[in-house]
């Protein structure tokens, strides 16, 4: 077959799939990275939790910029008082993903859902470091 025409039907194959919402969408990957929060805030599991909460200890060069590790001591400290605080919003019951967001910022891009819980509506607002999404912040 023809190389040009295997590129052409490659292209068109990929505008299609974009077309029909194929793909992970910023609001479908924020979402899922918020249940697997959830979940692991839930299940007090700090060592799935750790790559979806944005650092925000001490050390200025991670600040913002990478995730915690749950075998650090300091990082596990705050790891643990995030997941205490999303665990205390998200209550008990399946969340209602009411709105998204995304918004750029000095951090960079925030990626954020207004979320219903048995606890109230808060705002979960995400970064994406390193190609994962992860939770920065909760309004």
């Amino acid at each position: 077959m023809n190389t040009r025409l295997v590129g052409s039907l490659s292209f068109i194959c990929l505008l299609l799939l974009s077309a029909c919402g194929a793909g992970d969408s910023k609001d479908a990957r924020a979402r899922a990275a918020l249940e697997e929060l959830f979940a692991a805030a839930r299940a007090e599991d700090y060592a799935k939790a750790a790559p979806r909460v944005v650092y925000r200890g001490r050390d200025k060069d991670r600040k913002w910029k990478d995730t915690y590790d749950a075998e650090k001591p300091e990082d596990r400290e705050l790891l643990e008082r995030a997941l205490r605080e999303v665990k205390a919003k998200v209550g008990e019951g399946t969340p209602e993903w009411l709105e998204f967001r995304s918004e750029k910022e000095s951090e960079g891009e925030w990626l954020a859902w207004k979320v219903k819980t048995s606890q109230g509506t808060f705002w979960f607002a995400c970064l994406e470091i390193d190609g994962r999404v992860a939770l920065g912040d909760i309004d």
